[in-house]
């Protein structure tokens, strides 16, 4: 009995050590703003006050308005290489969402649907834009075609990539799952750098091109002061998709799609094009869940095409799988 003792008193003191070794490795405090800025702010980046919220966003170029949404726990910097490219035909405006970049938090803490639309609408409106190309990615995607369907007048192109928008049973990344679990509070302190690493290379195909240099923005970018915190009050207030306005959108759509996204299933893809009345679709076989980032010259020449040209409103059905469930 003795022994055994013993040994039960070594197991738990080994792993003692071990979960302070994992806490001391993993608590991070928050990094001030100011301090980001210096190493994030670009040439291109601007702050505008929203909602009581100072918004910082990236603008480059001149002609038409291109308003670029990023998705969950990203920034403005993702669409950087796209920006680069397509400056030259339109006047790029990419913001950090609330809660996610340089921007923060919400003073008032809400993240619904709701309010991240009305967000939306007075953005572009103290930016002074009527009317502008729409485009998103993941969460931003949903805004977008929410936002489509909300304000028809002011959008006049969409461009949704491997966006939300369907229910999913696809096993989200590591670090969604967590902020979604009984030890999200957690998160606000513990923050293994090695999550954010992984959730990063669970979105790329090509793994190599997640350097040291991405994994440290995005860790970064999640340390600033509020924005875990946010984070999980985010995850909190998500609210059940309702899809059925989709097929009331008349806002000509592209629908981008990186085929082996581990995100959202390239099913989804599909789906969208089936209820868009009028939309066309660009399939990528060998990328995920960021085009922009994975393949930017290709699918930003494509997002170009579309949206200086006219849109066939004729589907080829065939390409619609006749099991989409």
């Amino acid at each position: 009995m003795q022994k055994i003792k013993k040994y039960f008193l070594l197991g738990l003191l080994a792993f003692l050590v071990i979960l302070l070794a994992v806490i001391a490795v993993s608590w991070h405090n928050d990094i001030p703003v100011e301090e980001l800025n210096k190493k994030y702010l670009t040439e291109y980046s601007r702050f505008i006050q929203v909602k009581n919220t100072k918004v910082h966003y990236q603008q480059k170029g001149t002609g038409p308005a291109l308003v670029l949404l990023h998705g969950t726990a990203s920034s403005s910097h993702t669409w950087e290489k796209w920006m680069e490219i397509l400056s030259n035909d339109f006047q790029v405006i990419a913001p950090d969402l609330p809660s996610f970049g340089l921007t923060g938090p919400r003073p008032d803490g809400q993240y619904q649907e709701s309010d991240m639309l009305d967000f939306i609408h007075e953005f572009v409106d103290q930016i002074g834009l009527d009317s502008f190309y729409l485009g998103g990615n993941s969460l931003g995607g949903l805004y977008c075609w929410q936002y489509a369907a909300k304000y028809p007048r002011q959008v006049i192109k969409m461009m949704l990539s491997n966006s939300l928008g369907y229910p999913s049973d696809q096993k989200k990344p590591l670090g969604f799952r967590l902020a979604a679990s009984p030890v999200a509070p957690l998160l606000q302190k513990l923050t293994p750098r090695s999550i954010v690493d992984q959730t990063l290379r669970k979105s790329f195909v090509d793994e190599s091109l997640v350097d040291e240099k991405m994994v440290d923005r995005y860790f970064e970018l999640l340390l600033r002061a509020g924005n875990r915190k946010a984070y999980v009050s985010r995850m909190k207030q998500r609210s059940q998709l309702d899809t059925i306005e989709i097929s009331t959108i008349q806002t000509p759509t592209l629908i981008m799609w990186g085929v082996l996204d581990q995100v959202v299933p390239s099913v989804h893809a599909f789906k969208f094009y089936r209820d868009l009345p009028i939309s066309n679709i660009r399939l990528y076989p060998e990328i995920g869940h960021l085009p922009m980032e994975e393949l930017p010259k290709a699918s930003a020449e494509d997002l170009r095409e579309f949206l200086l040209n006219p849109v066939k409103e004729k589907k080829d059905l065939q390409l619609i799988p006749r099991d989409l469930s």
